[in-house]
């Protein structure tokens, strides 16, 4: 303390600021002439309720640390910057106070970084790990996340809060510790696995090989070309005998999916395709969203005198149809229309279909080609 007094002392000189004596020229105040100097002090600062004083006045000093740090109990002082004495001080807390000696006094004190927990609440089906029990303000803490066998972490589960219940910022499984306590939770489910069984031509893709219940989930079926997914061969089987809804609108080349809720079980997806007989060309639309459709493009040959039937067939949901072959209007209102090639003669042929919905129409041109 000596020395630190001195360097002081010797500073406060370099800068004209006091004589040999003790005294401050530049700021006598013959009413209060002694003066309160706050020496540097780091992750804190110690307030006086006033600077300047008289002989015995009271001084009271309010200790304030920054954000994560604190006091370190005994290490306040009042020195004498005349002689070096400790001058008495009383008090507690973050207050203290002291009787103003006959010379400029230096108050000093350390502050500290606070010392927080981390507490990792109890968890089922799963572990969570920390790489500190406790940590300061600004240390970097790592979870390691560990699903026991056939579980998963449950997506937003991983909680940290601090003491006011005010959730920490994470990146991953990393986050930065705040000035707080804090503590840790998170969920795991089973994951239950999806199997495919299909036959024939085509693939099966589904959006999860494996899934918690309640996701949603896609199944896309893809048939070859020339093939279809059979009427009533779309199922979904489970060993806990769960009803799982599966049905499927069969179409002749079309990718179709179909979307479920995953119930709280393992599941096979089970479906089967089959040729498209021949001599039927059946094209189905659920909305409007392209124009035009050319059946040439899609590999169907459509032969005069044969016994192909063009089949086109739209959702059922419209309020009203009205069908076109090659420009001329037709009988049909429903929202399905079948025509025989043989009653078509060669060369290029289009089928329109104009739909209403909310008093809105929408129109679909279906363009294909007739060859011996």
């Amino acid at each position: 303390m000596r020395m630190t007094v001195t360097l002081l002392i010797l500073t406060l000189l370099a800068a004209g600021c006091v004589d040999m004596a003790g005294s401050f020229s530049p700021k006598d105040d013959p009413d209060n002439p002694y003066s309160v100097i706050i020496s540097p002090i780091s992750y804190g600062k110690v307030i006086p309720n006033r600077v300047n004083a008289a002989l015995d006045a009271n001084i009271n000093l309010t200790i304030v640390p920054n954000a994560g740090y604190e006091y370190v109990g005994g290490t306040l002082k009042v020195t004498s910057l005349y002689d070096g004495a400790e001058i008495e001080v009383s008090g507690g807390g973050n207050s203290r106070n002291f009787n103003m000696p006959a010379s400029h006094v230096i108050v000093s004190a350390e502050f500290e970084p606070v010392t927080y927990s981390i507490t990792i609440e109890q968890t089922v089906n799963g572990v969570v790990e920390s790489s500190h029990e406790t940590a300061v303000l600004g240390d970097i803490i790592t979870l390691t996340v560990t699903p026991d066998s056939g579980f998963i972490l449950l997506e937003n589960t991983l909680v940290i809060l601090r003491e006011d219940n005010i959730s920490v910022n994470r990146a991953g499984y990393s986050f930065t510790m705040p000035a707080s306590n804090v503590k840790i939770n998170a969920q795991f489910s089973w994951l239950y696995k999806i199997e495919v069984n299909a036959s024939g031509h085509g693939d099966v893709f589904v959006s999860h090989e494996s899934s918690i219940t309640s996701t949603p989930i896609t199944v896309t079926f893809t048939p070859e070309t020339g093939y279809r997914v059979k009427d009533g061969s779309f199922s979904i089987a489970n060993t806990a005998n769960v009803t799982v809804s599966a049905k499927l609108s069969v179409t002749e080349y079309y990718i179709q999916t179909y979307d479920f809720i995953m119930p709280a079980c393992d599941i096979v997806i089970i479906v089967e395709f089959e040729v498209i007989p021949p001599g039927v060309i059946s094209v189905y639309f659920e909305g409007f969203y392209d124009e035009d459709m050319n059946l040439n493009q899609a590999g169907y040959i459509i032969r005069s005198g044969s016994n192909d039937v063009i089949t086109i067939t739209v959702a059922s949901d419209f309020e009203s149809y009205y069908w076109y072959l090659n420009d001329m209007k037709r009988q049909e209102t429903s929202n399905s229309l079948t025509v025989d090639s043989y009653r078509l003669g060669l060369g290029l042929h289009t089928i329109a279909v104009v739909v209403v919905k909310d008093n809105v129409p929408y129109s679909k041109i279906v363009t294909f080609t007739v060859v011996n």
